[in-house]
């Protein structure tokens, strides 16, 4: 191994580390770790009311109406809000 990468792991790799075990950057981290799945619900939502594909944007459009898309937007928004309050509630179990 090089003298920077020995240096590296015997003097910042052990303050790094340090840091990484401090209860409250554990209780962080494992807190946000709750909100994993009402993230990938939210963007469910957000993926189906913003398909990639504009042909299919625009046959929906014309087979659903304008204003099909607003009740995903909305069920996107509540879960992103929802995530503020796992994660405050996740952050808070995990440190007490």
């Amino acid at each position: 191994m090089s003298s920077s990468g020995t240096t590296l792991n015997e003097k910042v790799l052990p303050i790094v580390m340090k840091f990484v075990g401090l209860k409250g950057v554990v209780a962080l981290k494992d807190g946000i770790l709750f909100t994993l799945p009402l993230t990938l619900v939210g963007s469910v939502f957000l993926l189906l009311a913003q398909l990639p594909y504009q042909p299919l944007n625009d046959w929906l459009n014309v087979t659903l109406g304008a204003g099909w898309t607003d009740p995903l937007f909305k069920a996107n928004g509540a879960t992103f809000n929802m995530i503020a309050l796992v994660a405050t509630i996740g952050i808070a179990y995990t440190y007490a």
